[in-house]
């Protein structure tokens, strides 16, 4: 295209002023092409020296970046369920910041890959070929992670209530022991206080039991396939890494190549199939630790206030199952993806 350019102004300057000398002169492209050549020239070597990097280049370094923060919904889960830790929201809502920073900087960059060109390794079209399952990635892990800034954010939002629930019963015993003294009163306050019935029930032991029950259920059925995500986490960014190492002369031997392709390939086996015996082991549980609700021929049975809570439970570890076989989907079309890529490049 460059090339084209300037013949096309070169070829322009000797048809305008060529008919005009009284002698042939066939320097005058020289006027352009000596410091355009001069501009190229330099412009290769900085871009080789001082910014050795493509377009590819830039945008498998951003995939790497996204993946490795992809990693913090997974380890949210594994903080909360299995260890039992409490999480910060403010550290939750920080993670989804940064993800979607992450994923926005690399959409400008893809749109140029065509302009790049490469010979035996992974090119334009190899690298765009892994924006749509990382895009999948992206939607599933960020959809496990608004899990827990929802809990959290409920939590926070029913230790509010309770204090003015608090708040409200001690301002009326003062008031039937004589003492006018009144606080200001909080907007929305009546609509609140309606809720104190829920308040009262959600923190009431009948939920506290069947909430640990719950838990404990989904602890058990998640201990092997959440680390095996963390570990395609792990082996996806170094895979990319490694790939992106080799920047414009460089080339990774068959045998590093051949290495890393059976670890995705490993990878990948081993969330297929923990992803089946999840969804399993994890339907089973629900269904064993909620049978109260349930009669012979698996109806639900008549609602009262114990088998509420039993519902409720139910719901969320279903909820919790439909949102790790999400992420467990998502970083499977991933390292199918992957593996294709190192097996043909």
């Amino acid at each position: 295209i460059l090339l084209q350019i300037f013949g096309t102004i070169i070829v322009d300057v000797t048809l305008t002023i060529g008919p005009l000398l009284p002698s042939f002169n066939g320097t005058i492209p020289k006027v352009l092409v000596e410091p355009a050549a001069i501009g190229i020239g330099l412009g290769l070597v900085s871009h080789f020296i001082f910014f050795p990097q493509s377009t590819s280049h830039t945008v498998l370094y951003g995939m790497e970046g996204l993946v490795r923060l992809l990693k913090g919904p997974l380890n949210a889960t594994e903080t909360s369920l299995l260890k039992g830790e409490d999480l910060v929201l403010k550290d939750l809502l920080q993670i989804k910041t940064k993800t979607i920073a992450a994923y926005k900087a690399i959409e400008p960059a893809i749109g140029f890959l065509p302009l790049d060109f490469s010979v035996g390794r992974w090119g334009a079209d190899d690298v765009k070929s892994l924006k749509q399952p990382l895009r999948q990635a992206l939607m599933a892990n960020l959809s496990l992670l608004e899990v827990h800034i929802a809990r959290l954010g409920g939590e926070a939002k029913l230790e509010k209530l309770r204090l003015l629930t608090a708040s409200r019963e001690s301002d009326t015993e003062s008031q039937s022991n004589g003492d006018e003294k009144k606080r200001p009163r909080e907007v929305g306050m009546r609509q609140l206080m309606q809720s104190v019935n829920l308040v009262q029930a959600l923190r009431s032991p009948e939920h506290e039991s069947l909430r640990s029950e719950t838990i404990e259920a989904l602890k058990e059925s998640s201990k092997d396939i959440l680390p095996a995500c963390q570990e395609a986490t792990e082996i996806i960014a170094e895979c990319i890494h490694k790939v992106n190492m080799t920047r414009w002369f460089g080339r990774s031997s068959k045998e590093h190549l051949a290495e890393l392709h059976d670890r995705s390939q490993s990878a990948l086996t081993n969330i297929q199939a923990l992803r089946a015996s999840f969804a399993n082991e994890t339907t089973e549980r629900l269904i064993e630790t909620h049978s109260q609700i349930f009669n012979e021929k698996g109806e639900l049975t008549k609602l009262d206030e114990f088998s509420v809570h039993r519902v409720r439970g139910i719901v969320i570890g279903m909820i919790y199952e439909e949102q790790l076989l999400g992420v467990a989907d998502s970083w499977e079309l991933v390292l199918g993806q992957l593996t294709a890529l190192l097996r043909e490049r």
